[in-house]
C-alpha cells in the first residue's frame, strides 16, 4: 500500500519573517496543498543579510548557511538536534535572503536529501526568486522538497530513465544478434 500523505498543517508552519516578504495568507493557503510522506515542521526564514556582492556563490551561500544556523542556535533550538550538529528530525527549513537572491534548504537527518537533490529543491524556486514573487519561491521550493523527501527508490525518475535506455540497448543487441544469425 502506498503511504499515507501528510498535508503541510499551517499549526506546524513556523513563519520568520524579518525580511517582510512573504504573504502569510497566501503561504498558508499554498502550503495546505503540499503533501509529504511523513508529518513535516516546515520553517520559513527571510532576512535581509548584508551585501555578499563581493564574494563569490560559494562563500556566500556559506555565510549565509553560517547565519541560519546561527539564529537557529540563538532563537530556535527547537530547530536542531539534541547534540546541536544537526537539524531536528521532522524538519525542513526554507530560507530566504532578498536582498542577496539566496535560497537555502535544511533538513532534519530523518528528512535527507542529496547534495543533487537539495541542488534541485532550491533551483524549483529560481524562477519565482528572479522575479521577486518571495511567497511563490517558498511554496515552490517545499514543493520540491515534499516531492523528494521519503520518495522510494522505484519511483525515482532516473531508474526508469536508465532502464529504459537498457531497454532500447538490450532490444538493440538482440535485434543485432537476430539479423546476424539470419544470414
Amino acid at each position: 500500500a502506498a503511504p499515507q500523505a501528510h498535508a503541510v498543517a499551517w499549526d506546524r508552519v513556523e513563519l520568520v519573517d524579518d525580511a517582510g516578504v512573504i504573504d502569510p495568507a497566501q503561504l498558508r493557503r499554498d502550503l495546505a496543498g503540499i503533501e509529504f510522506r511523513e508529518p513535516t515542521r516546515v520553517a520559513v526564514v527571510t532576512e535581509r543579510g548584508p551585501d555578499l556582492s563581493a564574494l563569490d556563490d560559494d562563500r556566500a551561500s556559506q555565510a549565509f548557511n553560517g547565519r541560519v544556523l546561527e539564529r537557529a542556535r540563538a532563537e530556535h533550538p527547537d530547530w536542531l538536534s539534541a547534540d546541536g550538529q544537526k537539524w531536528a528530525d521532522g524538519l525542513v527549513i526554507v530560507a530566504l535572503d532578498p536582498d542577496n537572491r539566496l535560497i537555502g534548504v535544511y533538513v532534519g537527518e530523518d528528512r535527507m536529501l542529496s547534495t543533487d537533490q537539495l541542488r534541485d529543491v532550491r533551483e524549483a524556486g529560481h524562477e519565482a526568486a528572479r522575479a521577486a514573487r518571495w511567497t511563490d519561491t517558498v511554496v515552490e521550493v517545499t514543493d520540491a522538497a515534499a516531492e523528494l523527501i521519503g520518495r522510494p527508490w522505484w519511483q525515482a525518475p532516473e531508474l526508469w530513465f536508465g532502464a529504459g535506455i537498457v531497454g532500447v540497448a538490450g532490444g538493440g543487441a538482440a535485434a543485432a544478434v537476430l539479423a546476424s544469425r539470419r544470414r
